[in-house]
């Protein structure tokens, strides 16, 4: 008797599996693959995967709790620090009346995330950290204001802030930490630019890293009069925390000290002290790292078996493997039509030989009925932010119905998956 594969993998499968259902298969779909999986090897075909519903009704895929920023009704915009006639931070924790931490009061709040019932449980890690959906789970705040306010938006795959004439523009989101994690670091574009035409007291954008309920940086701040662990003034000069790094575009705050399960605040602040409106930054790909000791990879490996015109369908990832990472499986299909396919994901490689003329490359396969779009399907899934995933394998390969391959089914390569640091 085998032993039970790690908890680890068995995590893997269902997101992919997910990331491919997004309606039960169609009647032909099921029809037909069932009949190709009879005609696979009975050592290929021990297992067969769940309905689609049991994935999504499991623990892993419950909605994330989008944690609304703590805002008290006590509180008054503070004054910006200034020294040496330089805006040099943002005071962000103000005490209240009642002796509490809290956040300044705003002019303007525009959530951009959907908020959710406050009994589901958080979800670990940052939400779509690299802006593929908008600003969904972020937060914007515009503070301080006239009648040209600044402004977050989503451009180029970028989370662009624009100073316009406010004092404030805020990027925020609320999270838990998982468990094991190391570091969190975002990138950093000096685009456009910071607006040089008033030489009053010049902009400048910093980083916080906070506890979510009181406010106190959870990451040593560049000054003990600050709360940003990152500080970059309008000429240039940056100002980091000590356990924060630059390396000129990734920032990256080790929160290796931070106990997992810590619910917390990442705020992005583009503070304008003067008179220009023209000024803005950008950012992406949020990332935690778990340290999992080298970077995740996919790599194809053995043939594939061709199908309409002697083509074979391919099998690609975009992006790097790793927990919490956002990743994208493209999928061709040669056929030219919609069609029923499989997906066979395992653990393992191998290279059985099908009735089909093609060649099965994965061992002891879960297979996955679904239709393959004419012009090929992309499909993105997050890995879970599960530092138990570093270095785990996950082996794939498409087999789809196709009246141009010799027996009617044509085979992709294999893709190979390892996860490891972003």
């Amino acid at each position: 008797m085998r032993a039970p594969l790690p908890r680890r993998v068995l995590t893997l499968a269902p997101l992919v599996a997910l990331a491919l259902v997004g309606a039960p298969p169609s009647a032909a779909a099921q029809s037909t693959s069932g009949a190709a999986r009879e005609a696979l090897p009975a050592s290929s075909a021990r297992t067969t995967s769940p309905a689609p519903t049991d994935f999504a009704a499991t623990p892993l895929f419950a909605p994330a709790l989008r944690i609304a920023p703590r805002v008290s009704p006590h509180v008054t915009l503070p004054d910006a620090l200034v020294h040496d006639g330089r805006l040099v931070s943002f005071a962000r924790r103000v005490p209240t009346p009642d002796g509490a931490s809290g956040v300044r009061a705003a002019d303007g709040v525009r959530p951009a995330s959907d908020a959710t019932d406050a009994g589901e449980p958080p979800q670990p890690g940052l939400q779509n950290p690299s802006f593929s959906n908008d600003l969904v789970d972020w937060d914007v705040l515009v503070s301080g204001a006239g009648a040209a306010p600044g402004d977050v938006t989503v451009e180029d795959g970028r989370a662009v802030l624009r100073e316009g004439d406010a004092f404030l523009v805020e990027l925020s989101q609320a999270f838990v930490l998982p468990d094991g994690a190391a570091t969190l670091s975002l990138e950093l574009f000096v685009e456009p630019g910071f607006d040089l035409s008033d030489g009053f007291i010049p902009d400048a954008f910093e980083i916080s890293l906070l506890d979510a309920a009181t406010l106190a940086p959870v990451v040593e701040p560049w000054a003990a009069f600050a709360s940003s662990a990152f500080n970059l003034q309008e000429d240039g000069t940056t100002h980091l925390g000590p356990s924060t790094t630059f390396d000129g575009q990734r920032i990256a705050f080790d929160v290796s000290g931070v106990p997992g399960g810590s619910e917390l605040l990442l705020a992005c602040d583009l503070i304008g002290a003067d008179a220009d409106t023209l000024g803005g930054v950008s950012l992406d790909d949020a990332l935690i790292g778990f340290g999992c000791g080298g970077p995740g990879s996919a790599q194809s490996y053995g043939a594939g078996w061709p199908g309409t015109g002697g083509q074979v369908p391919t099998l690609e990832l975009l992006g790097t493997p790793a927990p919490c990472a956002e990743i994208t499986l493209l999928m061709g299909n040669p056929a030219g039509g919609d069609v029923p396919a499989l997906l066979a994901m395992g653990f393992a490689q191998d290279a059985l030989p099908t009735p089909f003329g093609g060649t099965l490359l994965v061992a002891r396969p879960i297979l996955l009925d679904f239709v393959l779009d004419a012009g090929g399907r992309v499909d993105p899934v997050t890995i879970p932010c599960d530092a138990s995933l570093c270095g785990a394998e996950l082996d794939l390969q498409v087999l789809a119905v196709d009246p141009g391959a010799s027996a009617g089914w044509s085979f992709s390569a294999g893709l190979q998956i390892l996860i490891g640091d972003a």
